[in-house]
Protein backbone atom coordinates (compact mmCIF):
# COMPACT_ATOMS: atom_id res chain seq x y z
CA UNK A 1 0.00 0.00 0.00
CA UNK A 2 3.08 2.26 0.03
CA UNK A 3 2.53 3.13 -3.64
CA UNK A 4 -0.98 4.36 -2.81
CA UNK A 5 0.37 6.71 -0.13
CA UNK A 6 2.78 8.09 -2.73
CA UNK A 7 -0.11 8.65 -5.17
CA UNK A 8 -2.25 10.40 -2.52
CA UNK A 9 0.74 12.55 -1.62
CA UNK A 10 1.26 13.40 -5.31
CA UNK A 11 -2.45 14.24 -5.65
CA UNK A 12 -2.31 16.54 -2.61
CA UNK A 13 0.78 18.29 -3.94
CA UNK A 14 -0.60 18.73 -7.47
CA UNK A 15 -4.05 19.91 -6.27
CA UNK A 16 -2.88 21.92 -3.22
CA UNK A 17 -5.00 19.80 -0.88
CA UNK A 18 -4.47 17.77 2.29
CA UNK A 19 -6.72 14.79 1.61
CA UNK A 20 -6.19 11.54 3.48
CA UNK A 21 -7.70 8.25 2.36
CA UNK A 22 -7.33 4.87 3.98
CA UNK A 23 -7.13 1.70 1.91
CA UNK A 24 -10.71 0.92 3.00
CA UNK A 25 -11.92 4.34 1.85
CA UNK A 26 -10.29 3.75 -1.53
CA UNK A 27 -11.65 0.19 -1.79
CA UNK A 28 -15.21 1.34 -1.03
CA UNK A 29 -14.88 4.71 -2.82
CA UNK A 30 -15.78 6.46 0.44
CA UNK A 31 -14.90 10.12 0.00
CA UNK A 32 -17.80 11.66 1.92
CA UNK A 33 -15.48 13.31 4.44
CA UNK A 34 -13.95 15.25 1.54
CA UNK A 35 -16.69 15.62 -1.04
CA UNK A 36 -19.69 16.52 1.13
CA UNK A 37 -18.68 20.17 0.83
CA UNK A 38 -18.04 20.02 -2.93
CA UNK A 39 -20.59 20.22 -5.72
CA UNK A 40 -20.85 17.36 -8.21
CA UNK A 41 -19.36 19.59 -10.90
CA UNK A 42 -16.36 20.68 -8.83
CA UNK A 43 -13.18 19.71 -10.71
CA UNK A 44 -11.54 18.55 -7.48
CA UNK A 45 -14.39 16.09 -6.80
CA UNK A 46 -14.17 14.79 -10.36
CA UNK A 47 -10.39 14.38 -10.09
CA UNK A 48 -10.67 12.62 -6.74
CA UNK A 49 -13.30 10.25 -8.15
CA UNK A 50 -11.09 9.53 -11.16
CA UNK A 51 -8.10 9.05 -8.91
CA UNK A 52 -9.88 6.38 -6.88
CA UNK A 53 -11.29 4.60 -9.93
CA UNK A 54 -7.94 4.53 -11.70
CA UNK A 55 -6.01 3.51 -8.57
CA UNK A 56 -8.33 0.54 -8.06
CA UNK A 57 -8.20 -0.40 -11.74
CA UNK A 58 -4.42 -0.14 -11.73
CA UNK A 59 -4.06 -2.29 -8.59
CA UNK A 60 -6.36 -5.00 -9.94
CA UNK A 61 -4.69 -5.03 -13.37
CA UNK A 62 -1.21 -5.16 -11.83
CA UNK A 63 -2.18 -8.03 -9.55
CA UNK A 64 -3.79 -9.90 -12.43
CA UNK A 65 -0.68 -9.42 -14.59
CA UNK A 66 1.56 -10.12 -11.58
CA UNK A 67 3.24 -6.77 -12.11
CA UNK A 68 4.96 -4.51 -9.56
CA UNK A 69 3.02 -1.35 -8.74
CA UNK A 70 4.70 1.72 -10.19
CA UNK A 71 3.62 5.15 -8.91
CA UNK A 72 5.17 6.79 -11.99
CA UNK A 73 3.12 4.64 -14.35
CA UNK A 74 -0.05 5.39 -12.42
CA UNK A 75 0.64 9.15 -12.40
CA UNK A 76 1.09 9.05 -16.18
CA UNK A 77 -2.24 7.25 -16.60
CA UNK A 78 -3.93 9.79 -14.32
CA UNK A 79 -2.54 12.74 -16.27
CA UNK A 80 -3.76 11.31 -19.59
CA UNK A 81 -7.23 10.64 -18.18
CA UNK A 82 -7.48 14.11 -16.61
CA UNK A 83 -6.53 15.71 -19.92
CA UNK A 84 -9.24 13.69 -21.67
CA UNK A 85 -11.81 14.71 -19.05
CA UNK A 86 -10.78 18.36 -19.31
CA UNK A 87 -11.24 18.31 -23.09
CA UNK A 88 -14.61 16.63 -22.79
CA UNK A 89 -15.78 19.37 -20.43
CA UNK A 90 -14.11 22.16 -22.39
CA UNK A 91 -15.70 21.17 -25.69
CA UNK A 92 -18.92 19.99 -24.06
CA UNK A 93 -18.72 16.67 -25.80
CA UNK A 94 -21.80 14.68 -24.94
CA UNK A 95 -21.46 10.98 -24.53
CA UNK A 96 -24.15 9.25 -26.58
CA UNK A 97 -26.94 7.87 -24.43
CA UNK A 98 -28.97 4.96 -25.79
CA UNK A 99 -26.31 3.12 -27.78
CA UNK A 100 -27.07 -0.36 -28.98
CA UNK A 101 -24.28 -2.69 -29.90
CA UNK A 102 -24.52 -5.70 -32.09
CA UNK A 103 -21.95 -8.30 -32.88
CA UNK A 104 -21.01 -8.51 -36.51
CA UNK A 105 -20.30 -12.01 -37.71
Amino acid sequence: MGSIKIIISWFNHSQSTEITLSKDQIAFHDTRHVTDVLSDLDPLKRKLDLLIILVKQYIYASKYLQKELSPDELVNKLMVQWKLEKNVLKHKIAYPKNITYRVLS
